[in-house]
């Protein structure tokens, strides 16, 4: 899958998966290349005042009646994207809201509301809205507060905005790292937590695999003189106590291992219980309730716990993971969000594209690239597998295990064509993106969060394929050079221009 080869048109070593099967020219090549004949093609045509027949509407026009490399005209193109779209938006609104009785005519109603209230303009960039298939502006319900559910309240969590702006965030602090831990123990654990059954320390007890969410609470508000009470408390000791019931006496070990025996029930596990506070109060964060609650998940027959991140609650049953998520959520010049879109955003674009980066996340990044180098290169050019990620090595890792691992139909890749193409493209745009010149952020739970745009979806994940760039701006509709230049008047790089152009001809030529 790493093999290269010599293209005999430009004479460069590349990439296997940057060929066309059979092909000794590199696909950069065959574009440029099918792009030079067409438009020649196209120019003598339009010189010699030929003629072609459209295949849409079969009327015979003149060449410069029509796209280039296209059989239809530039009405019938235009015709193409002419269906109202309200149809489809209010049906897909009364999809995507649970439990509501309106009809698709009431969500009609709702979207020409919004155009009527906002004069017709999207709400983040004042760019005018059309009903029409297909174009950029298309008219998109948006949800300004993405944790409630559906569109059942009317306008007043919904805005109309062109349908380039809508992004698939998730709401800020509630990012979960893994199937094992499901949205459901997540709601539970933020929202309801007093609905999650409390377990003790004993090693035999009724946990059911995969599907529930527990916790164990170190209590230290026991009543000391309710008897019932220290009863049930004694199920539910902190680690590094027992209870000894031949002796009826508590056992506290502490940090150098040495332990202390206290006296009986009642007076023995007060004592017992400050004497663990004494100890330990400085490892955990007890609430104002005096208690300190840990959750736990039971999968592969084993108790794991979930570390939850204090700032973001982003949660994870591996400590390594929640490590790495602290800090990359520390990454320097970059503000708490996430990838929707905002009025303010939107005023920002132009301003974060030529910001200057501060020392610290200048430091922040030759940091990251030197601890890298090395290690980068032996896998590079000797295979000699990585043991011990580094965080930039860390990061590659993750994007390149993800896509390599989909099925066919989604386009995987090779890992190490993904992983070395994550760290070069680090290393020469140092974390910004490739669209903008915005600094990116390495968190999900900040604004412009790094993201991997494919400019042909057709295609493979692959290093010609993919630009790293904000994920405000990898959305359903793909963004391409002229959005970036009529929003912000932002010239996208060269080489980016041209991989659409490519793209766009091969479209065309198919």
């Amino acid at each position: 899958m790493n093999d290269k080869r010599i293209c005999n048109v430009c004479g460069e070593k590349k990439l296997l998966s940057e060929y066309y099967k059979g092909h000794h020219q590199c696909k950069k090549c065959v574009s440029a290349k099918n792009y030079a004949r067409v438009k020649k093609k196209r120019e003598e045509a339009i010189n010699e005042d030929k003629t072609q027949k459209c295949k849409e509407c079969g009327v015979e026009k003149e060449y410069t009646e029509f796209p280039m490399g296209s059989l239809k005209c530039y009405e019938c193109c235009k015709a193409d994207h002419n269906e109202n779209v309200l149809e489809r938006v209010a049906s897909s609104m009364q999809n995507r809201t649970p439990e509501d009785k309106k009809t698709i005519q009431d969500y009609k109603k709702i979207l020409t509301e919004l155009l009527k209230n906002q004069e017709n303009k999207c709400f983040y960039s004042g760019e005018l809205l059309t009903v029409k298939q297909g174009c950029y502006n298309t008219i998109s319900p948006e949800r300004l507060n993405e944790s409630i559910r559906g569109y059942n309240n009317n306008t007043d969590n919904v805005r109309a905005i062109c349908q380039l702006f809508q992004s698939s965030s998730k709401p800020v602090n509630v990012e979960v790292s893994n199937t094992i831990i499901t949205d459901k123990m997540k709601t539970q654990i933020m929202d309801e937590p007093d609905t999650i059954p409390r377990i003790s320390n004993e090693r035999v007890q009724n946990l059911t695999i995969g599907i529930f969410v527990y916790k164990k609470v170190i209590n230290f508000n026991i009543d000391f003189n309710d008897e019932d009470e220290v009863k049930e408390e004694m199920k539910y000791l902190p680690n590094m106590m027992k209870y000894h019931k031949r002796n009826e006496s508590f056992i506290v070990a502490n940090k150098e291992g040495t332990t202390k025996s206290f006296g009986k029930t009642k007076v023995g596990f007060e004592s017992a219980m400050e004497y663990w506070k004494s100890v330990y109060q400085n490892d955990y964060e007890i609430d104002d309730n005096n208690q300190y609650i840990e959750y736990f998940v039971y999968h592969n027959n084993v108790l794991r716990k979930i570390h939850i991140c204090p700032e973001t609650n982003f949660m994870s049953i591996n400590l390594g993971e929640l490590t790495n998520h602290k800090i990359y959520n520390e990454f320097p010049d970059c503000s708490p969000g996430k990838a929707q879109w905002s009025k303010e955003k939107f005023d920002q674009v132009k301003e974060l594209s030529t910001r200057v980066d501060s020392p610290e996340r200048e430091e922040r990044i030759d940091k990251m690239i030197n601890e890298s180098r090395d290690i980068v290169d032996e896998y590079r050019d000797n295979n000699v597998k990585i043991e011990n990620h580094t965080e930039l090595t860390f990061l590659a890792h993750k994007f390149a295990i993800d896509k390599s691992n989909q099925t066919p139909s989604w386009k995987s890749g090779d890992y190490k064509d993904l992983f070395l193409t994550f760290y070069d493209k680090f290393c020469k745009y140092r974390c910004r993106c490739e669209y903008t010149n915005i600094p990116m952020s390495l968190s999900a739970c900040k604004d412009w969060l790094m993201s991997y745009d494919r400019y042909n979806n057709n295609e493979n994940y692959c290093g010609t394929n993919i630009a790293f760039v904000c994920k405000e701006f990898n959305t359903p509709f793909h963004w391409i050079p002229e959005h970036f230049k009529r929003f912000w008047d932002i010239e996208v790089p060269h080489y980016v221009k041209m991989k659409f152009i490519a793209i766009d001809l091969q479209s065309r030529l198919i």
